[in-house]
């Protein structure tokens, strides 16, 4: 198993206070391991995500199809996986570990699409936080 999961592991379960079980199937526990194992992915395989929870690279693709819904709908997940995240990138920083490209997988995953993927996502989280602020704004306006 890879010695940066295994770090990012115990660092995440040190950080939420519980051990993350990796048989249950209970909401709180799907998303603990769907939370590392996205954070995971820019680092380590779907097999090598795998091991560390136990699970098929099957289970771990599935995390990564329902990342974006869960990202969108569920604000228990968007905690948890800020959390794995900031974890992520502590342990890989540590180790000086940089982000893979999967090239193997024939999708254009270059250093530069990697950069627009990632400004597509902040731009997305900002109009989120947009949303959210003129809500919470709208609200204090209405008292």
């Amino acid at each position: 198993m890879s010695e940066l999961a295994v770090q990012v592991r115990a660092e995440y379960e040190r950080q939420i206070g519980e051990k993350i079980d990796d048989v249950k199937r209970y909401r709180p526990m799907v998303e603990h391991r769907a939370a590392v194992s996205n954070a995971l992915r820019p680092y380590l395989s779907y097999a090598s995500i795998g091991a560390l929870f136990d699970k098929d690279h099957s289970s771990i693709v599935h995390y990564n199809k329902e990342h974006e819904p869960m990202i969108r709908f569920s604000p228990a997940y968007r905690n948890k996986y800020a959390t794995a995240v900031e974890v992520v990138n502590n342990v890989t920083r540590g180790l000086d570990i940089a982000p893979i490209f999967h090239e193997s997988y024939n999708v254009d995953i270059s250093p530069r699409r990697a950069l627009e993927d990632i400004d597509r996502v902040i731009i997305g989280l900002m109009d989120m936080k947009c949303r959210i602020l003129a809500k919470q704004n709208k609200g204090l306006a209405q008292k």
